[in-house]
């Protein structure tokens, strides 16, 4: 049985570590994992926004329904798109 590291972005040990902290109104470009299914269906994601906030669960949608859409962040409760530049730092979070 092949065993993933859990993903992250490259600034999630620099936030960890407060080599940064979250500044509002600034912008970032942390990008997308390069995993985001695997064959138990949708990888979760903990993001770090630049306003403070955490949240715990998110997924990337991958959707092309329409014109705009594209890859996105999605809260997994709320299911609102998280705008990609209000994150900070990224992490897969491990299954429950």
């Amino acid at each position: 049985m092949e065993v993933r590291v859990l993903q992250q972005s490259k600034s999630w040990d620099d936030y960890i570590n407060k080599k940064i902290e979250p500044k509002k109104g600034e912008f970032y470009k942390e990008g997308f994992p390069r995993y985001v299914y695997d064959n138990h269906g949708v990888l979760v994601f903990k993001l770090i926004l630049s306003n403070g906030d955490i949240i715990e669960k998110a997924y990337v949608d991958l959707s092309q329904q329409y014109m705009a859409d594209g890859t996105q962040w999605r809260n997994g409760i709320t299911r609102n798109v998280v705008y990609d530049l209000w994150v900070i730092a990224w992490k897969e979070v491990a299954d429950e």
